[in-house]
């Protein structure tokens, strides 16, 4: 039994670390350590449901595409529900402890009973802790989505998600002043930033058009940068981790002989990079020239 759990914790880590070149997310190497950990522990013995659950909702962040938003929520709620399981086989364990204690009347032997019952009493919470826990953190992935689903456009990289807000939201051509309903989106992304991740270093950086001359354009989307990073920090982002920089022409995302080309690469992206791994996720916002 012992060599076949020990099979199944090296099988799971071995999906977290991944064969290929696309790095999974923390959060899912942290759901696989939580599951085998459950399953060598009291989980794998006394709840054994919860920890199937636990796998399946694993499953679900594996099939997911590596550092993608379905990634990270499936390999969360995961590793809650594996935390769940060994809380809960642990519970069970020291209750059967107490059961089979029940008839012993010696004192020490009584004085260990109470001890076990208070130990199941604090892991009853903790239980209680985790499930409230999870409940919120799936009602806030959702709502999270929602909100942004209204204004930006989410896409995956290999280090940052990228939300992209439409080019012509921000400013007006060839200006560096906000437009209101910029100022509007920007406060929405700034309460999302703070609320998902208020210790990640955050990169302002502004993007022209081939309009004009290159010098001309790098100083232009450089003040568009500044100009955004402070009505960031103004909407309550701390100054000292967020940095404004112009890229000028150089990074176009569309050819820039049309209309339409143009637009697309008037923008201001706003990169959310985790300082603990280089494959932490980011956000970044695009806004028009």
């Amino acid at each position: 039994m012992r060599g076949a759990k020990r099979l199944l914790m090296i099988g799971i880590m071995g999906v977290a670390v991944g064969c290929g070149t696309a790095q999974r997310s923390v959060q899912f190497s942290d759901a696989a350590k939580a599951i085998s950990s459950s399953q060598e522990g009291a989980g794998g013995e006394y709840a054994p449901g919860e920890l199937e659950s636990a796998k399946e909702l694993f499953k679900k962040a594996e099939a997911a595409g590596p550092q993608s938003p379905e990634e990270v929520h499936f390999a969360y709620l995961a590793q809650r529900q594996a935390q769940v399981a060994e809380s809960d086989g642990q519970r069970r364990k020291l209750k059967r402890e107490v059961e089979s204690a029940g008839d012993t009347r010696t004192a020490i032997l009584e004085e260990a009973r109470r001890k076990a019952e208070k130990r199941a009493e604090a892991l009853e919470a903790r239980i209680a802790a985790l499930k409230a826990d999870r409940e919120r953190m799936q009602g806030r992935l959702v709502e999270v989505d929602r909100r942004l689903a209204k204004f930006v456009d989410v896409q995956s990289k290999k280090d940052r998600l990228i939300l992209t807000i439409n080019g012509s939201v921000l400013f007006g051509f060839d200006k560096a002043k906000l437009r209101p309903i910029a100022k509007t989106r920007l406060r929405q992304v700034a309460g999302v930033l703070e609320e998902q991740a208020p210790d990640r270093r955050i990169e302002v950086i502004g993007h022209t058009d081939s309009l004009g001359k290159e010098a001309y354009n790098e100083q232009l989307s450089l003040r568009r940068a500044e100009v955004v990073r402070a009505y960031l920090v103004r909407s309550g982002l701390s100054s000292s981790r967020v940095q404004a920089i112009g890229r000028g022409e150089t990074e176009p995302v569309a050819p820039n002989d049309t209309a339409e080309g143009r637009a697309s690469n008037r923008r201001v992206e706003i990169h959310v990079v985790n300082p603990a791994t280089a494959s932490a996720a980011s956000l970044n916002t695009a806004a028009g020239r």
